[in-house]
């Protein structure tokens, strides 16, 4: 259900986009993504696994030091992955779709319908990242709080 719900939202965002810079008459979005979103996407990809190895070493290190189960976390990361490689996926599948002569003369919208899913995509890929950004602070946010001491009286003591 999360799913249908983002992709719904993802789209709708796709549509207003789009239409906004086609009543605008630009082209640059177009331009753009055809351009660069297969680059973009993959970068994304790549800063995100990173930014994920990074997370789950900490989460080794906090899971030797105070115990805890993050088998589901590591999961939900592995399912991040491999959704980023399925929107790469669908994007060079678009573009070829979006580019074609032989569609654009039989389907005219197409690339009205195309940029929207493009849009869509890298919308969704921005979001991806950001939350593994957001993974990032709730580590930083854990270990301020446990490496804190607990009263001052302890303090003192050290």
């Amino acid at each position: 259900m999360e799913y249908i719900k983002n992709i719904s939202l993802f789209l709708i965002i796709g549509l207003i986009v789009t239409w906004l810079a086609n009543w605008l008459q630009s082209d640059f979005l177009t331009d753009f993504l055809s351009e660069n979103l297969i680059t973009l996407l993959i970068a994304l990809v790549a800063i995100n696994t990173t930014t994920m190895s990074v997370v789950l070493t900490k989460i080794r290190e906090i899971t030797d030091k105070l115990g805890g189960n993050f088998t589901r976390t590591a999961k939900e990361m592995k399912v991040s992955i491999i959704e980023q490689v399925v929107l790469v996926i669908i994007a060079v599948i678009i573009q070829v779709i979006g580019a074609s002569e032989l569609i654009k003369t039989n389907f005219p919208p197409i690339t009205f319908f195309a940029n929207v899913v493009l849009v869509a995509i890298f919308s969704y890929a921005l979001n991806v990242l950001y939350d593994t950004a957001k993974s990032v602070f709730v580590i930083l946010q854990f270990e301020n709080e446990t490496s804190k001491p607990k009263n001052k009286v302890e303090d003192k003591k050290q």
